[in-house]
């Protein structure tokens, strides 16, 4: 609860205009994994600029192209906290699946986190999870060209902080 208010308080409410990259937006994502079960259905949410570009990454996971929608967290169907399998980019964009209920989320930190329903497409998962990640920009490629992959994690990030206050000291 205290991450929420704090993250309503920094970026305001999902409709702000002045977010950086525009309102909260969410795109569905779904994929039928065998005639006789039910779909896959995720959602990714994040700041406009974000999911239109996403709906483009992902399209080798998906069969269909997702429209984009304002995320309102008043209808009875938009995607929950408690759903969240994947956090990306600093928690400000999220992939949630629809089926899930990690409850713990509202426990005490150290609560286990609960498992993944087992009905789940684990390889669709895997899809948009590793393009996703591949794919989310950490900051504006248009200045640095950095984006988000394993090289430039956050253990590298820091790492190269280390090195150029070593050479600042020295």
């Amino acid at each position: 609860m205290a991450a929420k208010l704090m993250m309503r308080l920094q970026y305001g409410a999902p409709d702000n205009t002045s977010r950086p990259g525009g309102i909260m937006m969410t795109a569905t994502f779904s994929f039928l994994f065998a005639p006789s079960t039910s779909p896959s259905t995720f959602h990714f949410i994040s700041d406009n600029v974000t999911v239109q570009s996403m709906i483009h990454d992902v399209f080798g996971c998906v069969v269909a192209d997702s429209v984009p929608i304002p995320y309102n967290a008043s209808f009875p169907t938009a995607p929950r906290p408690e759903q969240a399998v994947q956090y990306y980019r600093g928690s400000t964009a999220v992939l949630t699946y629809d089926g899930y209920n990690n409850t713990s989320i509202f426990q005490a930190n150290g609560t286990k986190d609960s498992p993944l329903p087992l009905d789940i497409d684990k390889y669709f998962l895997r899809c948009l999870n590793d393009t996703i990640g591949e794919a989310i920009l950490l900051i504006d490629n248009t200045s640095s060209g950095l984006k988000y992959s394993p090289s430039n994690s956050p253990v590298a990030l820091a790492y190269l902080l280390w090195v150029l206050v070593a050479m600042v000291l020295m």
